[in-house]
């Protein structure tokens, strides 16, 4: 199950999991305390602009080859 993390009020963060070598993940908020947002391919213009980018830096791929955009956020006081 993931939890929402409203950062801001903002519902499209929810809070970061820690991914294990098997592929597994959990939330420990006593570990990781940063909160994510995944973005689907070419779900707006900046995102298009920034698959297309990253695509030619690795060869001129198709940019839905590319793994979906994550943007890590941390607040004040986090810890990386």
């Amino acid at each position: 199950m993931i939890l929402i993390c409203y950062v801001y009020r903002n519902p499209m963060f929810v809070c970061s999991a820690i991914v294990q070598v098997n592929g597994s993940s959990f939330i420990d908020d006593n570990y990781r305390t940063s909160t994510t947002a995944y973005r689907r391919h070419r779900q707006i213009s900046i995102i298009k602009c920034i698959e297309q980018h990253f695509a030619q830096f690795q060869d001129n791929i198709n940019p839905l080859h590319l793994k979906p955009l994550q943007i890590v956020r941390y607040e004040n006081n986090q810890e990386v």
